[in-house]
């Protein structure tokens, strides 16, 4: 119920009970009498200090539930071309989202080349939503960056072709 339902409906409960007693309906009692002006605002100001008492402690128990402020990924992998122009990794875990950051740059090479990145799972290892390879990164051209997103997990490790230096970073 939001605040501003729960306020009117305890103004009308309030409203209700005032006009019963002055009609004698069943909220009247024979031996008591009307109530005053007076003694309704006191019901009333009663009531909204019980209503602001309870929102206070609505948006307290509101506030338990909050999930957890999202974290940095995690980085399971990197690699440069300091580790050989035609590289594979060895196997590394991933989870059902994780990403693939590159940069390549063909300058040392002297013009276009390629960056190629191949996606692969152990054998026995094939997991859903990947074959056994799978095309990752595949650039031709004097160099550049990148961020790619996957939407699987499992085993991996990466075969990377290129003339060029590179850089890769796996996170999730």
């Amino acid at each position: 119920m939001s605040c501003r339902v729960a306020a009117v409906s305890a103004l009308s409960v309030a409203g209700a009970i005032a006009l019963g007693s002055m009609s004698g309906s069943a909220f009247a009692s024979p031996t008591h009498h009307a109530p005053t002006i007076a003694s309704l605002k006191a019901q009333i100001a009663k009531l909204q200090k019980q209503l602001a008492t309870d929102v206070a402690e609505l948006a307290k128990l509101q506030g338990k539930g909050k999930p957890a402020a999202p974290t940095a990924p995690t980085v399971v992998y990197t690699a440069t071309s300091a580790e050989g122009q035609n590289f594979t990794t060895p196997s590394f875990h991933v989870n059902n989202e994780w990403q693939l950051a590159y940069t390549y740059n063909c300058q040392t090479f002297g013009g276009q080349g390629n960056f190629i990145v191949q996606i692969s799972q152990p054998p026995g290892k094939v997991g859903i939503g990947v074959s056994a390879n799978d095309d990752g990164p595949n650039e031709l051209g004097t160099g550049g960056s990148a961020t790619e997103s996957y939407h699987y997990g499992g085993t991996i490790f990466l075969d990377i072709t290129s003339e060029c230096d590179w850089t890769i970073k796996v996170t999730d």
